[in-house]
């Protein structure tokens, strides 16, 4: 880690941006529900979501289904924009969630991608949770914010659903691998996952298809390039959807880019020469 112009070990970043790309009618669905809807390996585009490798494969992503909330480490990706933001036309999503510690490294490994341990108020039954016990027996309950591995070979399931251990002062969260890995083609959408659990599809009702506690961790909205409406209309919408504390929330318009194949923002875009 590189020192300040003054010197000073420069702060370790606590917090996470990560953004969903949609319709317009869907954004306002999130407004005014506050909630996101998490998706089902039967919703997905990729059919070998969740499923391991082996003669057992299949049976096993049914068997132990899994939903998720997918978001993105891109705001600006053409591509995203043209299959997940309604060709342009849709908007994008920008939430900042905040840490509880810094981002962390499957056991240690920096090859890895990383895996974040977000500090938000967590329902216990609502994500799936990393608990662990204290000394005076309570449990704390977490809520982790997975980077997506991208590998040609599926991998075998393990039978590890979900550890949890420490290192020192740090908390590790183990997954599955066949949870968190998809063919490599996938890798343009840099994908951010939140696992969900469901209960049996016989009693699931429609409520445990949404989850209610990331509304306040949302910061801004992206019109897509070529979205029909304004951002000054949109910031009006914004504030009828507010709810008691609730941050900010930004209203962004996308632009071309001059020179190359980029979504523009400005107010987010960094200066040319920022790390």
């Amino acid at each position: 880690m590189e020192k300040s112009s003054d010197g000073t070990e420069p702060k370790e970043i606590m917090e996470i941006k990560a953004y969903i790309y949609m319709t317009y009618e869907n954004m306002l669905k999130v407004l005014a529900g506050g909630a996101l809807k998490v998706r089902t390996i039967d919703e997905c585009n990729d059919p070998y979501e969740q499923m391991p490798a082996g003669p057992e494969g299949e049976k096993w992503s049914k068997e132990y289904e899994m939903a998720f909330i997918c978001f993105s480490s891109l705001y600006n990706s053409v591509a995203m924009w043209g299959h997940y933001g309604d060709k342009h036309k849709g908007v994008c999503l920008e939430f900042t969630f905040p840490l509880r510690q810094p981002a962390l490294y499957p056991l240690d490994v920096e090859d890895e991608p990383p895996y974040y341990i977000l500090d938000i108020e967590l329902k216990e039954d609502s994500l799936l949770s990393f608990s662990w016990r204290k000394r005076d027996k309570t449990h704390l309950h977490y809520c982790v914010l997975f980077n997506m591995k991208y590998k040609k070979e599926r991998p075998a399931f393990d039978y590890g659903m979900v550890g949890t251990s420490m290192m020192g002062d740090r908390l590790m969260c183990n997954l599955d691998e066949c949870l968190l890995t998809k063919d490599k083609s996938w890798h343009y959408e840099e994908e951010l996952r939140i696992l969900i659990p469901l209960p049996e599809k016989n009693i699931r009702k429609e409520e445990d298809y949404f989850v209610d506690c990331f509304h306040k961790y949302l910061t801004g909205i992206i019109l897509g390039i070529k979205c029909q409406k304004d951002a000054e209309s949109v910031k009006k919408i914004v504030e009828l959807f507010r709810k008691d504390g609730d941050g900010p929330i930004q209203v962004y318009q996308a632009q071309y880019s001059e020179k190359a194949f980029d979504v523009r923002v400005p107010g987010i875009d960094k200066a040319p020469g920022t790390p």
